[in-house]
């Protein structure tokens, strides 16, 4: 199943759908990194979701750039035409 992505700033992006909690699918371009162990996202992301951001699991992620806290929410995720239920980390911050 081919996926289709572009570049920004010479970054592989792809589309994924994430419902929120009113069954709707809403659209976001992530970049696509290999080597993450999960998809962070940011606050106003969770919030455009319809996900309270502190109900989900606390966390802290370390990287290269320094620390940030985030918390993980099991979310329906759509890539291409295929359907996932994953945990997405949703960073404390609107920068990831």
């Amino acid at each position: 199943m081919p996926i289709s992505y572009s570049y920004v700033d010479s970054q592989p992006i792809i589309e994924l759908l994430i419902k929120d909690k009113n069954g709707r699918w809403n659209r976001f371009l992530a970049y696509v990194d290999s080597g993450a162990a999960l998809t962070v996202l940011t606050r106003d992301d969770a919030n455009r979701v319809g996900l309270t951001l502190e109900r989900g699991e606390r966390i802290d992620l370390h990287g290269v750039s320094g620390a940030i806290s985030a918390y993980l929410h099991p979310v329906e995720i759509k890539v291409a035409s295929r359907t996932f239920n994953v945990k997405v980390a949703f960073s404390t911050s609107n920068e990831t």
